[in-house]
């Protein structure tokens, strides 16, 4: 089942940014994390939730992001950058 998630206005804002197949994002929570779209495991610092992420390029403007904590699937979500 998929869930899409609204933000307030005054919700937290997140950069990502690309370089070749690495994407790196800084949270304003703490969260960080490096990982290439390639589907393997890397680790995330300065959250509870999970401990690290897998990321798989979609298409040009979507990647899919599967959280895990210690091996097991707890969250995959998507992320689409607008065509604008």
């Amino acid at each position: 089942m998929a869930n899409k998630l609204k933000a307030s206005e005054n919700g937290l804002m997140t950069t990502y940014k690309r370089n070749g197949d690495d994407l790196t994002t800084p949270t304003p929570t703490g969260e960080s994390y490096t990982a290439e779209l390639d589907g393997k495991d890397y680790p995330v610092k300065g959250t509870y939730t999970c401990n690290s992420i897998s990321l798989k390029g979609i298409d040009d403007r979507t990647i899919e992001r599967t959280d895990k904590r210690d091996g097991k699937v707890i969250e995959v979500s998507r992320i689409t950058v607008a065509p604008d």
